[in-house]
C-alpha cells in the first residue's frame, strides 16, 4: 500500500499543469524520460544546517524515475528545450524527491 506522501509526489508529477516532460541524462549515462517540476528558489527554505541553494534554477525530479542519485555533470531538458547542467541534487526527507540546482549550458 502507498502512503500519503508518495500519492502525492505522484499526483503532483502527473498533473501537466505542474509538471513538464523532459530528458533527463546521467553523466556518462544513456537519456531517459522524466517529468520535473520547476520550483522558486526563494520559495525554498533553509535548512537547519544553514546550507542553501544560490539563486540558481531548481527543478524536483521524482526519486522513482531514476535509478542512482543525480550528480554534478547530469543534463536536463527545461521547458523550454534548453540543455541545462546539474551542480548538485538533494533528497527530500523522505526520499521521494531530488531537488537539482542547475545552470544553464
Amino acid at each position: 500500500m502507498t502512503d500519503a506522501f508518495t500519492q502525492a509526489v505522484t499526483t503532483m508529477f502527473e498533473d501537466p499543469n505542474l509538471s513538464f516532460a523532459s530528458t533527463y541524462t546521467p553523466s556518462g549515462g544513456s537519456a531517459q524520460s522524466v517529468r520535473l517540476i520547476r520550483t522558486n528558489p526563494s520559495a525554498t527554505p533553509l535548512s537547519l544546517t544553514a546550507e542553501s541553494f544560490d539563486d540558481g534554477d531548481l527543478f524536483k525530479l521524482r526519486q522513482s524515475e531514476v535509478s542512482t542519485q543525480p550528480e554534478e555533470g547530469a543534463t536536463i531538458i527545461d521547458r523550454a528545450g534548453n540543455s541545462r547542467v546539474v551542480e548538485s541534487a538533494k533528497p527530500d526527507p523522505r526520499n521521494l524527491v531530488w531537488l537539482l540546482d542547475v545552470r544553464g549550458v
